[in-house]
């Protein structure tokens, strides 16, 4: 099936980054999951598609451009990883593929998957990024969890290297969240965004064979 395709059937998208997954855990990991969800008749029973943010050899599922300018921004991202706002730019171009592909403007035809209800993210933090939103609480705010967590600079001590996506999400008081990604209108809230998701919204982590496990068994 091409992904540009409409197809009224589908209503759970499977969304995963192969190259990032199989960079951090081997060559195939990616494999491993999505040889899991074509086994079992998962993606018939789910109604379910896999969007793979990195099939650059399927002209079908990304539209001209959307591939050089999401690995740049992932570039841009792996060169300072504890900067949360480049990890939100990242956030953004796959937030983009994913609205076209659920609600896109009139401009872009009629929705692919118009009756999309679900989203499952597969991977971590660093494969597809959380959205860094600022944490406003004035008690225990994330902040804090920097200075428990942190390794000092050179030191061996503490859980959290300050290179660390996680690390820099804390330090700069962010709390994560994938409501954005499923959000078509967010809320004007406080002065800035409220993100209601419109989807059901998951995401799957662990090890590839932990997640395989965990889908072959639903």
């Amino acid at each position: 099936m091409c992904i540009r395709d409409s197809n009224t059937t589908i209503t759970t998208l499977y969304l995963i980054n192969s190259t990032r997954l199989d960079a951090r855990y081997g060559s195939g990991a990616s494999a491993q999951i999505k040889n899991a969800l074509n086994t079992n008749n998962l993606l018939s029973l789910t109604n379910g598609a896999i969007l793979d943010l990195q099939d650059v050899l399927n002209p079908c599922v990304l539209l001209n451009n959307d591939e050089t300018n999401l690995a740049a921004l992932y570039q841009q991202w792996d060169a300072d990883p504890s900067q949360p706002l480049y990890a939100n730019e990242v956030a953004r171009k796959i937030r983009e593929i994913i609205l076209r592909l659920a609600d896109p403007t009139p401009a872009q035809g009629q929705p692919v998957f118009p009756n999309l209800t679900s989203l499952v993210i597969i991977g971590e933090d660093d494969s597809i990024p959380f959205y860094r939103i600022i944490d406003e609480t004035t008690i225990a705010p994330e902040q804090l969890y920097a200075s428990e967590l942190g390794r000092n600079q050179g030191g061996s001590t503490g859980l959290l290297d300050a290179n660390q996506p996680l690390y820099g999400s804390l330090f700069y008081n962010f709390i994560q969240t994938d409501n954005y990604y499923s959000d078509e209108q967010p809320t004007p809230w406080r002065g800035r965004a409220l993100y209601m998701p419109d989807l059901a919204t998951g995401r799957l982590v662990g090890e590839p064979a932990n997640i395989q496990n965990y889908l072959l068994a639903m």
